[in-house]
Protein backbone atom coordinates (compact mmCIF):
# COMPACT_ATOMS: atom_id res chain seq x y z
CA UNK A 1 0.00 0.00 0.00
CA UNK A 2 1.66 3.19 -0.75
CA UNK A 3 0.67 6.68 1.07
CA UNK A 4 -1.44 9.30 -0.88
CA UNK A 5 -3.09 12.29 0.12
CA UNK A 6 -4.16 15.05 -1.38
CA UNK A 7 -5.54 18.41 -0.76
CA UNK A 8 -8.44 21.24 -2.55
CA UNK A 9 -8.47 24.74 -1.38
CA UNK A 10 -10.60 26.84 -3.92
CA UNK A 11 -8.15 26.49 -7.12
CA UNK A 12 -5.44 25.06 -5.04
CA UNK A 13 -4.42 21.24 -4.83
CA UNK A 14 -1.54 20.29 -2.85
CA UNK A 15 -0.89 16.33 -3.32
CA UNK A 16 1.93 14.23 -0.90
CA UNK A 17 2.80 10.63 -1.86
CA UNK A 18 5.20 8.54 -1.11
CA UNK A 19 6.82 7.85 -3.62
CA UNK A 20 7.11 9.48 -7.22
CA UNK A 21 5.40 6.79 -9.11
CA UNK A 22 2.70 7.27 -7.25
CA UNK A 23 2.55 11.45 -7.39
CA UNK A 24 3.24 10.75 -11.43
CA UNK A 25 -0.72 8.27 -11.09
CA UNK A 26 -1.48 11.22 -9.16
CA UNK A 27 -0.76 14.01 -11.49
CA UNK A 28 -1.97 11.63 -14.62
CA UNK A 29 -5.86 11.17 -12.81
CA UNK A 30 -5.77 14.94 -12.64
CA UNK A 31 -4.47 15.25 -16.01
CA UNK A 32 -7.45 13.02 -17.22
CA UNK A 33 -10.26 14.87 -15.14
CA UNK A 34 -8.64 18.11 -16.90
CA UNK A 35 -9.09 16.86 -20.12
CA UNK A 36 -12.64 15.50 -19.63
CA UNK A 37 -13.61 18.84 -17.45
CA UNK A 38 -11.35 21.54 -19.58
CA UNK A 39 -9.26 22.29 -17.38
CA UNK A 40 -5.87 23.13 -17.90
CA UNK A 41 -3.62 22.65 -15.05
CA UNK A 42 -0.70 25.32 -15.04
CA UNK A 43 2.57 22.84 -14.69
CA UNK A 44 4.94 26.31 -14.92
CA UNK A 45 3.01 27.34 -11.51
CA UNK A 46 3.37 23.79 -9.99
CA UNK A 47 5.99 22.32 -8.19
CA UNK A 48 7.34 19.29 -6.88
CA UNK A 49 8.84 19.78 -2.44
CA UNK A 50 10.83 16.67 -1.49
CA UNK A 51 10.78 15.67 2.23
CA UNK A 52 12.21 12.68 4.14
CA UNK A 53 15.78 10.53 4.43
CA UNK A 54 16.22 11.00 0.28
CA UNK A 55 15.72 14.84 -0.01
CA UNK A 56 18.83 15.75 -0.98
CA UNK A 57 19.08 12.32 -3.75
CA UNK A 58 18.30 12.94 -7.39
CA UNK A 59 14.37 12.49 -8.42
CA UNK A 60 12.90 11.48 -11.58
CA UNK A 61 10.75 14.00 -13.08
CA UNK A 62 7.13 14.21 -13.42
CA UNK A 63 4.91 15.46 -15.77
CA UNK A 64 1.79 17.45 -16.23
CA UNK A 65 0.04 17.82 -19.46
CA UNK A 66 3.31 16.78 -21.38
CA UNK A 67 5.18 19.07 -19.87
CA UNK A 68 8.26 18.85 -17.02
CA UNK A 69 7.12 19.75 -13.37
CA UNK A 70 10.57 21.21 -11.54
CA UNK A 71 11.70 19.81 -8.10
CA UNK A 72 12.12 22.85 -5.69
CA UNK A 73 13.74 23.46 -2.44
CA UNK A 74 11.13 25.77 -0.83
CA UNK A 75 7.44 26.24 -1.79
CA UNK A 76 5.01 28.66 -0.42
CA UNK A 77 1.45 26.96 -0.67
CA UNK A 78 -1.46 29.13 0.61
CA UNK A 79 1.11 32.02 1.99
CA UNK A 80 3.00 29.71 4.18
CA UNK A 81 6.45 29.07 2.99
CA UNK A 82 7.64 25.09 3.51
CA UNK A 83 11.26 24.05 3.09
CA UNK A 84 12.95 20.72 1.83
CA UNK A 85 14.28 18.50 3.92
CA UNK A 86 14.64 15.71 6.41
CA UNK A 87 11.36 17.58 8.21
CA UNK A 88 8.81 20.07 6.99
CA UNK A 89 10.20 23.15 8.30
CA UNK A 90 8.55 26.31 7.69
CA UNK A 91 10.75 29.01 6.80
CA UNK A 92 9.34 31.89 9.32
CA UNK A 93 11.64 34.37 7.46
CA UNK A 94 9.52 35.08 4.48
CA UNK A 95 7.13 36.29 6.75
CA UNK A 96 9.38 38.42 9.04
CA UNK A 97 10.49 39.97 6.17
CA UNK A 98 6.31 40.67 5.13
CA UNK A 99 6.05 41.80 8.97
CA UNK A 100 8.72 44.07 9.33
CA UNK A 101 8.04 45.48 5.35
CA UNK A 102 4.21 46.30 6.91
CA UNK A 103 5.85 47.40 9.60
CA UNK A 104 7.93 50.26 7.90
CA UNK A 105 4.90 51.06 5.43
CA UNK A 106 2.40 51.66 8.83
CA UNK A 107 5.43 53.86 10.67
CA UNK A 108 6.68 55.92 7.97
CA UNK A 109 3.23 56.79 6.91
CA UNK A 110 2.37 58.26 10.34
CA UNK A 111 5.65 59.21 11.69
CA UNK A 112 4.07 62.42 13.68
CA UNK A 113 1.19 60.63 15.04
CA UNK A 114 0.63 59.04 18.64
CA UNK A 115 2.99 56.01 19.76
CA UNK A 116 -0.55 54.67 20.86
CA UNK A 117 -1.80 55.79 17.38
CA UNK A 118 1.39 53.85 15.39
CA UNK A 119 0.73 50.57 17.94
CA UNK A 120 -3.04 50.37 17.03
CA UNK A 121 -2.40 50.46 13.24
CA UNK A 122 0.69 48.09 13.62
CA UNK A 123 -1.40 45.67 15.53
CA UNK A 124 -4.30 46.01 12.74
CA UNK A 125 -2.45 45.59 9.74
CA UNK A 126 0.99 43.93 10.59
CA UNK A 127 0.53 41.64 13.41
CA UNK A 128 -2.19 39.71 11.08
CA UNK A 129 1.13 39.27 8.61
CA UNK A 130 3.31 37.94 11.70
CA UNK A 131 0.51 35.56 12.84
CA UNK A 132 -1.02 34.25 10.05
CA UNK A 133 -1.88 30.28 9.68
CA UNK A 134 0.29 29.95 13.24
CA UNK A 135 -2.45 28.46 14.63
CA UNK A 136 -2.17 25.52 12.11
CA UNK A 137 1.11 24.75 12.02
CA UNK A 138 2.90 22.66 14.46
CA UNK A 139 6.08 25.75 15.41
CA UNK A 140 8.99 24.66 17.12
CA UNK A 141 9.14 27.30 21.04
CA UNK A 142 12.63 28.97 18.64
CA UNK A 143 10.64 29.60 16.00
CA UNK A 144 7.66 31.42 18.03
CA UNK A 145 10.16 32.66 20.23
CA UNK A 146 12.09 34.32 16.86
CA UNK A 147 8.67 35.97 15.67
CA UNK A 148 8.61 37.62 19.37
CA UNK A 149 11.61 38.94 18.69
CA UNK A 150 10.16 40.75 15.70
CA UNK A 151 7.32 41.75 17.67
CA UNK A 152 9.35 42.81 20.49
CA UNK A 153 11.32 45.02 17.75
CA UNK A 154 8.21 46.70 16.82
CA UNK A 155 7.84 47.81 20.15
CA UNK A 156 11.03 49.04 20.71
CA UNK A 157 10.93 51.18 17.39
CA UNK A 158 7.59 52.55 18.17
CA UNK A 159 8.41 53.75 21.69
CA UNK A 160 11.94 54.86 20.95
CA UNK A 161 13.97 52.00 22.80
CA UNK A 162 17.25 50.66 21.85
CA UNK A 163 17.90 46.96 21.37
CA UNK A 164 19.07 46.35 24.88
CA UNK A 165 16.83 48.47 26.86
CA UNK A 166 14.19 47.35 29.36
CA UNK A 167 10.71 48.35 28.29
CA UNK A 168 8.74 45.64 30.29
CA UNK A 169 5.98 48.65 31.96
CA UNK A 170 4.47 49.20 28.14
CA UNK A 171 4.97 45.33 27.21
CA UNK A 172 3.06 44.41 30.45
CA UNK A 173 0.30 47.19 29.82
CA UNK A 174 0.03 47.18 26.03
CA UNK A 175 1.20 44.18 24.35
CA UNK A 176 0.20 40.77 23.44
CA UNK A 177 2.65 38.00 24.01
CA UNK A 178 4.01 36.08 20.97
CA UNK A 179 3.71 33.15 23.05
CA UNK A 180 -0.12 33.64 24.18
CA UNK A 181 -1.24 34.75 20.56
CA UNK A 182 0.23 31.17 19.41
CA UNK A 183 -1.22 29.01 22.14
CA UNK A 184 -4.84 30.86 21.48
CA UNK A 185 -4.74 30.45 18.01
CA UNK A 186 -3.53 26.80 18.71
CA UNK A 187 -6.34 26.33 20.50
CA UNK A 188 -9.10 27.91 18.94
CA UNK A 189 -8.55 25.74 15.92
CA UNK A 190 -8.15 23.05 18.02
CA UNK A 191 -11.96 23.19 19.46
CA UNK A 192 -13.41 24.00 15.92
CA UNK A 193 -12.45 20.18 14.49
CA UNK A 194 -15.64 18.31 14.93
CA UNK A 195 -14.85 15.09 16.09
Amino acid sequence: MVFTLFYVYADNILLLSASVASLQAMLNICDDYGCKHNILYNSKKSVCLKIGSKWSSATDCVRLNNEDIKWVSSCKYLGVMFVSGLTLPVDCGYVKRKFYAACSAVLVDCKYANEFVKLHLVKSYSLPLLTYCIGSLDLPSYKVKDLGVCWNDTFRKIFGYNCCECFSTIITRYRSNIFMIYANRTFCITLRIPV
